[in-house]
């Protein structure tokens, strides 16, 4: 093969490998777009399968009430979210449902972050050992 062919061949090659990256790109973007898309309609009905409570501090008020004051969250969505609102429940150690409040949390948690915020609930009398959170409604921050 002649240096001429050579050139010729290596370019049509590039132009392919080129073709193939522009095709990969946007076959990623497509699919980044489809996530988004789902992620924002559980998001908009019931967002509490996406937003994962994973702990929680409380404080105690005259060694009679509980309240809870943050909840650390894991946001599983592929969109940022904050203004999560919804109910709070304050369960015993045998799992029994001592009372159950509603809540809203300040702060924003940016898509697959774990982040702690602060809650604002009612207290409860006692002390709790468990709880459970369903988040009814969030914002969904656009652009972020």
């Amino acid at each position: 093969m002649n240096s001429l062919m050579r050139q010729a061949v290596v370019a049509l090659l590039l132009v392919a490998a080129t073709a193939s990256c522009t095709s990969q790109q946007e076959t990623a973007a497509a699919e980044r777009i489809k996530a988004d898309e789902r992620a924002r309609a559980i998001l908009e009905t019931d967002p509490s399968p996406l937003l994962m409570a994973t702990g929680w501090q409380v404080e105690h008020e005259a060694n009679t009430y509980t309240r809870a004051t943050t909840i650390s969250w894991t946001n599983r969505s592929t969109l940022a979210v904050t203004d999560l609102e919804g109910h709070f429940t304050y369960m015993d150690g045998n799992g029994a449902v001592m009372a159950t409040v509603p809540f809203k949390a300040d702060g924003e948690i940016g898509p697959g972050e774990t982040k702690t915020l602060k809650v604002y609930v009612d207290a409860v009398a006692g002390t709790p050992m468990r709880m459970r959170v369903h988040v009814e409604k969030v914002r969904i921050l656009v652009g972020r």
